[in-house]
């Protein structure tokens, strides 16, 4: 195993929190697993949270009269624990499973090999391993002010602001497409299709060409908008970071489709389902749209 801890000091989202990369490879073991654990003074108590989804975070309590098996979760992309004045955060660049097993502990699966079937569904062992390489962000996050994102014992959680921009740039990283010279005179050796700046909760995770609806084909995407905890965000990350229309005090915001793709004034813009096979009402292409945290919308153009 290549054990890798990277710092970036730096104002872009790269620097926050610390980054860890970790190569294994287990080929040559026999019933292995392998863990990396964190432990902390935080009084998480036995409870913890991880996504199921990739979108929202769920509450989740250990049983000690359960094996240890029992007690780990699915982590798509992000777990923390928290007490009242900390909140540990690890994000993660690809599936795995996590569980906390002590209070103040959190740990997540690397990887694991099995000679023989564990008897829960597989089958067979899990001698399939290979080198893998996974990536992390580690937040130590302190609450800034007074405020509760949720209820007491709410059975859900939300990702801090800092939380949500690390996973999207650690999800979705930039990269770099190199032009070659070519006999092409009619691409644009630049392009910008967002005529204005979206706060960081919105996002396009999905955006489909060849959607065809009643034989001809059309255009879908998705939009979402995420609901941070903003307990743990100080001013000069809001301004860092600013959120849909710049305040975190209005419940229901809007987005102008039409700023954000372009969309020809002879195009209709029309509600969809998430899987595009189900097409519902025309709406505006040039007027804002309200959409609410937590809020998923598809269209078709």
């Amino acid at each position: 195993m290549c054990h890798k801890a990277v710092l970036s000091v730096h104002t872009g989202a790269d620097g926050l929190g610390l980054e860890i990369q970790n190569v294994v490879d287990i080929e040559k073991t026999n019933n292995f697993e392998l863990v990396m654990r964190f432990s902390t003074n935080i009084n998480s108590s036995d409870e913890f949270f991880t996504d199921v989804n990739g979108y929202q975070l769920v509450r989740r309590k250990r049983f000690k009269k359960l094996p240890l098996q029992a007690n780990y979760y699915p982590i798509p992309t992000m777990a923390y624990i928290e007490d009242r004045e900390t909140r540990l955060m690890v994000i993660t660049g690809s599936p795995l499973g996590c569980s906390s097993l002590y209070p103040g502990q959190i740990e997540v699966m690397l990887d694991r090999r099995l000679n023989q079937d564990d008897n829960l569904g597989l089958g067979q062992g899990v001698l399939d391993n290979h080198p893998t390489k996974h990536i992390f962000r580690i937040l130590l996050e302190k609450v800034t002010h007074a405020c509760h994102a949720t209820t007491e014992n709410h059975p859900a959680g939300f990702p801090t602001l800092s939380a949500h921009v690390a996973s999207q740039t650690l999800l979705n990283p930039l990269v770099r497409l190199l032009r070659v010279e070519d006999e092409d005179t009619i691409s644009n050796g630049a392009y910008t299709a967002v005529e204005q700046e979206f706060g960081v909760d919105f996002a396009l995770p999905t955006l489909r060409l060849n959607v065809y609806v009643k034989g001809r084909s059309h255009t879908g995407f998705v939009i979402y908008r995420q609901f941070v905890d903003v307990c743990y965000a100080d001013r000069v990350l809001l301004q860092q970071f600013p959120l849909s229309e710049g305040t975190v005090t209005r419940i229901e915001e809007t987005v102008n489709i039409s700023a954000l793709l372009p969309i020809d004034s002879s195009k209709r813009l029309h509600k969809s389902s998430l899987s595009f096979l189900l097409v519902k009402n025309e709406v505006d292409g040039k007027g804002n749209l309200p959409l609410c945290p937590m809020e998923v919308q598809a269209f078709v153009v």
